[in-house]
C-alpha cells in the first residue's frame, strides 16, 4: 500500500518520542513487539524493555529477538534513546527484507544501525527528518533532470521545424 512504510516509520518515531518524554525506552522493536493497526497503519508497541533493564543477562531475556537490541544493551551498557534508534533501524530493515530498500532510506538506516551509539541519530525525529530531506533532494533532482530534458527537446524541435534562412 502506498505510504505504508512511511506511516509505520512516522508512527514508530512519534510513539518512541512520547516514550522518551516519559523516561521509557522500548529497547526491542522486534516483529513480536510491534503491531500495525489496520486502517491507519500506525504502530502499536507491546512491552517496553526499559522495565527489564535491571536484569543481569539481557541476551537470555531477549532470546531470538536479541538481533533487534542494540549491542551496548546486550553487553550490559546503558539504555538510552540511541538504543531505540538502533532497534527501529533493525525493524525497518526487517520490513524491507523481501523487497528493495528505497534510496532515501539506505543512508538513514545504515546510520541508525551503526554499532557505535555516538554514530546514530540522537532522536527518532532526526531519523525521519533525514529520510524526508533525502526524499526532497531526490525529487528536486528528478524535477531538474525533467526540466533539462524538456528544454533540450524544445530547442531540438525549434531547430528541426524552423529551417535556417538562406541569404
Amino acid at each position: 500500500e502506498k505510504g505504508f512504510m512511511d506511516n509505520v516509520l512516522t508512527s514508530l518515531a512519534d510513539a518512541t518520542t512520547y516514550l522518551h518524554e516519559q523516561g521509557l525506552r522500548h529497547v526491542c522493536y522486534s516483529p513480536k513487539t510491534v503491531f500495525v493497526r489496520k486502517g491507519d497503519n500506525s504502530a502499536l508497541l507491546l512491552t517496553h524493555g526499559s522495565f527489564y533493564g535491571g536484569l543481569s543477562d539481557q541476551q537470555a531475556f531477549y532470546g531470538d529477538d536479541a538481533r533487534y537490541v542494540a549491542p551496548e544493551v546486550l553487553n550490559g551498557g546503558s539504555i538510552d534513546d540511541r538504543c531505540d534508534i538502533y532497534s527501529i533501524g533493525k525493524f525497518m530493515l526487517w520490513l524491507y527484507d523481501k523487497s528493495d530498500l528505497p534510496l532515501e532510506y539506505r543512508p538513514a538506516l545504515k546510520k541508525a544501525v551503526s554499532e557505535a551509539p555516538e554514530d546514530r541519530f540522537d532522536t527518532p525525529a532526526d531519523m525521519v527528518k533525514a529520510i524526508q530531506k533525502r526524499r526532497a533532494s531526490f525529487r528536486s533532482i528528478i524535477t531538474l533532470v525533467a526540466g533539462i530534458i524538456s528544454t533540450v527537446d524544445c530547442v531540438g524541435l525549434y531547430f528541426e521545424y524552423f529551417p535556417a534562412t538562406q541569404p
